[in-house]
């Protein structure tokens, strides 16, 4: 050992023996130090459930609280059907028959929560139940299904504390991409996966499910047959929904998915998938997928420690040509080290999941007290759902996420009515400033200003306010003009921001009170979906005028 020679500690590095005997010993030190860091890391990760934390992002959309009304949960009905007809891979998907598509609780990217909520009605059993999900390994031990006014939700089929698991599902009866996996499909072609977006990707995997032979048999049955989202409205419902941000992302939308689908039909001839059946996938996809950081796992780091120890072993009966080589594999393991345990979290090491059961809780919001949370047991390789709060037998389990009106009707259908995280984008504010509407506002100075114009291209307001990024904006531009102080040019700015709102409002076909009016006699789930989102767009923008604030 070390501590046995101690002459050996103070040889001098040089000489013809090899591999200095003082310099092979630190090494042995530097190399045995990083093994125990690691191995302590490991021993933490593995004591310590890591919840799936997302990091809020465009799509991505933070946050914790939303709510929903049971009126606003409803099956869409058949208003559309003649658009999507089921072909002949969709009539594949269960023996059984398919299950009414109904704007459930969207899957959202993690860190959602879980609340109970009091019920108007009780549960009315579900002809479906959750048998058959034990062959997959998940435990439902308190859940059930049920219907609660008429859509179908999980029910607590007993008393449950807060704190308690409600769902466990392991990893291996999900269906999971990553951005760095190959490709898993022999008919798919490798050069189309690799340009597939992670939805895309998901959807391929849903889709080669359905085709079979399939490990989740009990999760295709359940699955909806149907999504009557705006994508398959007819132009001119969208265009009624006098929200020009909205339809031209349903535009693009479309764009996107008929483009993915002849570049798939063109590089994979033998896949043989309809468009009917690529969107009914990706529409599961959009509606029902987590999001989740599982990367740097336990097995992974229990490997770069036995590397490390390995090495340090050898250390001591290397020569100089095997040391070189030595050192080379323990850069690998650093690099191995750095991309998956401490750049845990970037795109390399997310997940995108379809979680059976999970994707089965439906969604209300605003609620402000013990939120639950989906989290990944690196030990159990499972998916857990807790509850936040106590949830009585009988009573709906719901999820909370956040997202905006204009993404809970694009992906789910549905409107959540006072959603506190919805968003009102304003367009127009360079054109309204090229025709002079604002005289303290240069068109030159405009366009001599590529990074504000950018910022100013749309103009987004919250229920807080308008964003303090575009106010600053336009204040940057006002200051010359404006007199001295900061507080008085943002003051000018608030205005501008006033008046691209009413502006805006002036271009409505119809006011609140008559879309208000229109909604109570509206017979069409599609009409209703429409008057009901324009009713929130107009309450929103009506209360930032009435008492217009920066965010």
């Amino acid at each position: 050992s070390v501590m046995s020679q101690p002459a050996l500690l103070h040889q001098p590095c040089g000489g013809d023996v090899g591999v200095p005997t003082k310099c092979r010993t630190t090494l042995q030190w530097v190399v045995l130090g990083s093994a125990l860091v690691l191995l302590c890391l490991m021993l933490l990760m593995t004591m310590r459930p890591s919840p799936m934390t997302q990091q809020l992002h465009l799509h991505r959309i933070s946050g914790r609280t939303m709510r929903m009304s049971q009126g606003q949960r409803r099956v869409i009905h058949n208003e559309l059907s003649s658009v999507l007809q089921p072909s002949r891979l969709a009539a594949a998907k269960t023996s059984e028959g398919p299950v009414v598509a109904q704007p459930k609780a969207p899957a959202t990217d993690i860190g959602i929560s879980l609340e109970p909520m009091p019920q108007p009605r009780g549960a009315t059993p579900s002809a479906e139940t959750f048998e058959g999900t034990e062959e997959l390994g998940i435990s439902t031990a308190a859940l059930g299904l049920a219907t609660f006014d008429g859509i179908r939700g999980v029910v607590a089929t007993q008393d449950v504390g807060a704190g308690e698991l409600l769902v466990t599902v392991p990893l291996k009866s999900t269906l999971r991409v990553t951005e760095t996996e190959r490709n898993p499909l022999p008919e798919v072609a490798d050069s189309y996966w690799d340009q597939a977006a992670w939805d895309t990707r998901l959807a391929l995997k849903l889709l080669a499910e359905v085709k079979g032979p399939s490990r989740l048999p009990w999760y295709l049955r359940v699955l909806p047959s149907e999504f009557l989202t705006p994508f398959l409205w007819h132009p001119k419902q969208i265009e009624s929904l006098q929200y020009p941000v909205l339809e031209e992302a349903l535009r693009q939308q479309k764009k996107d998915w008929e483009g993915q689908y002849a570049a798939l039909a063109a590089s994979s001839p033998r896949w043989g998938a309809t468009f009917e059946d690529f969107v009914w996938a990706l529409s599961a996809v959009r509606s029902r997928s987590l999001r989740g950081d599982i990367a740097g796992g336990t097995v992974r780091i229990a490997a770069i420690a036995a590397t490390l120890v390995l090495a340090s072993l050898l250390c001591r009966s290397l020569d100089q040509s095997q040391l070189s080589l030595a050192l080379g594999a323990m850069a690998t393991t650093f690099t191995l080290l750095n991309r998956d345990v401490l750049l845990s979290g970037t795109s390399d090491s997310v997940s995108h999941f379809l979680l059976p059961v999970i994707d089965m809780i439906n969604h209300h919001s605003n609620r402000a007290t013990d939120p639950a949370y989906v989290q990944f047991n690196i030990r159990g390789q499972r998916v857990e759902v807790v509850a936040g709060a106590a949830v009585p037998a009988g009573q709906e389990v719901f999820i909370t996420y956040r997202r905006s009106n204009d993404a809970l009707l694009q992906y789910y259908g549905f409107v959540e009515p006072d959603n506190a995280q919805d968003v009102y984008q304003m367009p127009g504010l360079p054109d309204m400033v090229r025709s002079g509407q604002w005289p303290g506002l240069s068109p030159d100075v405009l366009d001599a200003s590529p990074d504000v114009l950018k910022a100013l291209e749309t103009i987004e307001l919250t229920r807080e306010g308008v964003d303090a990024k575009a106010v600053q904006a336009i204040a940057s531009l006002l200051g010359p003009q404006t007199p001295a102080g900061v507080e008085q040019a943002e003051g000018h700015a608030l205005q501008v921001v006033v008046q691209l709102a009413q502006a805006t409002m002036e271009r409505w076909d119809t006011n609140l009170e008559q879309d208000l009016a229109a909604l109570r006699t509206a017979t069409s789930e599609v009409d209703r979906l429409i008057l009901s989102f324009r009713v929130e767009k107009k309450k929103l923008l009506r209360a930032f005028v009435g008492s217009p604030s920066i965010a």
